[in-house]
């Protein structure tokens, strides 16, 4: 769901170890992806998080094809990809299959954020103003039928919270 800490903890990759941002199919103003050189091996960050932007990820790409594409491109040039947003947490679609296809290397990071917490880190980004899309009532079923429908093609689902997920995801790489 939007506000969760997604976008946040990602960040933690970039304040921790050197990158490189890398330009391409989102034009010249917002990289497409980040090379994150982690001590044990390179990782792919897909998504732009450019100054200013209130959300971060795969959020940032207009289209799921755009997504798929850039999954893709990153995968096949080795080392491990990382990619959130909220988009993919609430519609399983062509993300889901392509998790699924590779179900064998992909790990799907639940953030367990209270719903209440994630309309209050929306409004403190926003000024406080009025959300029509941030209905937890509505977003976190639709991020529970995600999840289980993952879990039910076998793909691994693991939970994380605001404070131990960058922690968790590092441990993942190694």
């Amino acid at each position: 769901m939007n506000g969760a800490g997604k976008s946040t903890i990602v960040r933690k990759f970039f304040a921790r170890w050197p990158y490189q941002e890398i330009y391409g199919s989102l034009g010249t103003r917002r990289p497409e992806a980040y090379r994150v050189r982690m001590p044990m091996r390179n990782i792919f960050v897909i998504g732009s998080y450019h100054a200013g932007a209130t959300t971060g990820g795969v959020d940032q790409i207009h289209k799921v094809e755009d997504t798929i594409f850039l999954l893709d491109k990153y995968h096949a040039k080795g080392g491990h990809v990382l990619f959130e947003g909220a988009m993919i947490s609430t519609y399983y679609g062509a993300i889901g299959e392509w998790l699924v296809a590779h179900k064998d290397e992909a790990i799907a990071a639940y953030l367990s954020t209270p719903g209440e917490d994630c309309v209050a880190g929306l409004r403190s980004r926003n000024g406080g103003k009025a959300m029509s899309r941030a209905r937890p009532e509505v977003r976190m079923p639709e991020v529970t039928r995600t999840l289980e429908r993952l879990k039910a093609d076998g793909l691994r689902v693991e939970t994380i919270t605001r404070e131990d997920g960058f922690d968790k995801i590092v441990g993942w790489f190694k």
